[in-house]
């Protein structure tokens, strides 16, 4: 028995009794990060099977505690067998780059529309309108409790936007969830805020909102709206409120100039700061925005019907 042992762990003569069950315990914690990292796979491959709904926040908490598992494996492994096998924490973090690349370009629902109409939104659509704007989609549509009327503008547009801008580049800067990135002070985020104030839509883009609002002023003349943040993750895994910009009582003409302080607002400090205190890159969770229709009824929201209560 104790000459498998030093087979098994390289053990000499020299060696304490005490690095023999320092090691022992390693290759314990080693086998049961093994069998986390196999669980964590079958998770993944069950999720991805067609048969559950699952968002971008989903595979960044899946994708990193997977990271930080295989890396305890590594490091176990290296402690077990005296640093023999140095390439593979490389390899590792060669794999998380590659993940962490996938993730960022990772554009959801590649072949949704710019703009969905509030009557058209369901909870299979959280990865294109947000969390808060699907579920608001799916107590209008499939309990029919009341929800105003109005649209949303998917993330997919916000990412086309943001990509225009140079924005998805230039944040990769501000990514100190890496290992070894630099501390970059999120106050410096205030050009990201100006080039995304300041920019022009992309024209499909601008046209298909200005549809959309064609369609409320044609049913109502007077129509306003409150423009309403609607990021992946916001209102599911996490609790962003306060963070994001909302505004109220937005005419017709000026969608457009909310649509973007509504997004810019991705990269004020406080929102980053929440982001990177959950591990999650900065502007990793793409802005769907939603437009609802201003009203004086009793609808299904109340935070905005306090707010909104107040004559046109």
């Amino acid at each position: 028995m104790r000459g498998s042992l030093l087979r098994i762990f390289g053990t000499s003569g020299k060696d304490t009794v005490e690095r023999l069950r320092e090691r022992l315990g390693r290759f314990r914690d080693l086998v049961q990060k093994n069998d986390r990292v196999l669980a964590l796979m079958a998770e993944a491959g069950e999720m991805l099977g067609g048969e559950y709904l699952f968002d971008q926040t989903f595979l960044q908490n899946l994708a990193e505690e997977l990271r930080k598992t295989v890396l305890g494996v590594v490091q176990d492994l290296g402690t077990v067998t005296g640093d023999r096998y140095p390439d593979l924490l490389r390899s590792v973090e060669d794999i998380d780059g590659a993940v962490r690349a996938a993730m960022e370009l990772r554009s959801p629902l590649p072949n949704a529309p710019s703009v969905l109409t509030m009557e058209t939104v369901g909870m299979e659509h959280a990865d294109s309108v947000g969390e808060k704007m699907a579920r608001l989609g799916e107590v209008r549509n499939r309990l029919g409790l009341p929800v105003p009327d109005g649209f949303v503008v998917s993330t997919r547009a916000c990412w086309d936007y943001l990509e225009k801008l140079g924005v998805t580049e230039a944040v990769r800067a501000l990514d100190t969830t890496r290992e070894g990135a630099p501390e970059v002070p999120l106050q410096d985020t205030g050009d990201l805020r100006r080039r995304i104030l300041g920019g022009v839509l992309p024209s499909d883009l601008a046209r298909s909102i200005r549809k959309a609002v064609s369609r409320m002023v044609e049913m109502d003349e007077n129509v306003r709206f409150a423009v309403r943040s609607s990021a992946t993750g916001e209102d599911g895994d996490l609790v962003a409120a306060g963070q994001y910009a909302t505004l109220l009582g937005v005419a017709p003409d000026d969608v457009c100039k909310a649509y973007k302080e509504v997004v810019a607002s991705l990269f004020t400090p406080g929102a980053l700061a929440y982001q990177s205190g959950r591990g999650i890159p900065p502007g990793q969770g793409m802005m769907a925005v939603g437009f609802l229709k201003r009203t004086r009824k009793r609808y299904f929201l109340p935070s905005l019907q306090q707010k909104n209560m107040a004559p046109d």
